[in-house]
């Protein structure tokens, strides 16, 4: 994403325009990070969770960099404030809406917590991850503590965990996105929340890289390299989308 936003000036001058983090998380995340934050007059942190669903037929390759960063170390933060991370580490448990509940979720290398803090001027921001099967997610968090996971940094052991990720049917092909913004407003702390159920993540995906395609497609839109909430709010994605999206604070 860095070596890429560093093409701004050569798009620029050459008239073309790009747009980056385009999907569920990045993308569908950064525009309901972008609009909670605009919920309020400070933003003290960003809280980002997705849940997916274990019954989804997963494409292999979003399979295999899923396990592979379950073993990962990350750095987070800039200047003074970076620092490493581990995946699958400092749990949180948020509240999905009605008919998910609560889940606890772990944070994972989701490239929209590196960009926010730089397109929203917002930090710190953190990306959390879990499953539907409660189950699921509690024994990678064990297996993590345990130090099992570390086996995945060998890429026989991490082709093995994908081959039996793909076969697992242990859940239901929902997936929830939960967008947590802190701070105050007028002087008040708030919480500004956003959040989003749908059935097959991988269409959720395609539906967004369409919306954004269709944009630049028809529209004028500035020359440059941007990601899609520079660009963007929540109706880009039409109103049979943005009409779901739930809000509170």
């Amino acid at each position: 994403m860095a070596a890429m936003e560093e093409l701004h000036e050569e798009a620029a001058a050459a008239g073309a325009t790009a747009v980056l983090s385009v999907g569920l998380v990045p993308g569908m995340s950064n525009l309901l990070a972008a609009d909670a934050v605009a919920g309020l007059d400070q933003v003290d942190s960003v809280d980002i969770a997705l849940m997916l669903g274990m019954g989804e037929a997963h494409g292999r390759a979003a399979i295999e960099w899923t396990v592979e960063n379950m073993a990962q170390d990350f750095w987070t933060g800039a200047g003074t404030q970076r620092r490493q991370v581990s995946s699958f580490t400092s749990g949180k448990t948020f509240d999905f809406g009605e008919g998910i509940g609560r889940k606890t979720a772990y944070r994972f290398n989701f490239s929209d917590q590196h960009t926010l803090p730089g397109t929203l001027g917002v930090s710190p921001v953190v990306t959390r991850l879990c499953f539907d099967s409660a189950f699921v997610t509690g024994l990678l968090f064990v297996m993590k503590k345990a130090g099992v996971l570390k086996l995945l940094r060998f890429k026989s052991m991490a082709r093995l965990a994908a081959g039996l990720f793909a076969r697992m049917r242990l859940g239901t092909e929902a997936y929830a996105l939960k967008v947590e913004a802190s701070g105050s407003k007028l002087g008040i702390p708030q919480k500004a929340e956003r959040f989003y159920h749908g059935s097959i993540e991988s269409d959720m995906t395609a539906r967004v890289a369409a919306a954004v395609a269709a944009e630049l497609y028809r529209g004028e839109q500035p020359s440059g390299v941007y990601h899609i909430e520079q660009l963007f709010n929540t109706s880009v994605l039409g109103g049979e989308i943005s009409s779901r999206i739930g809000r509170r604070g």
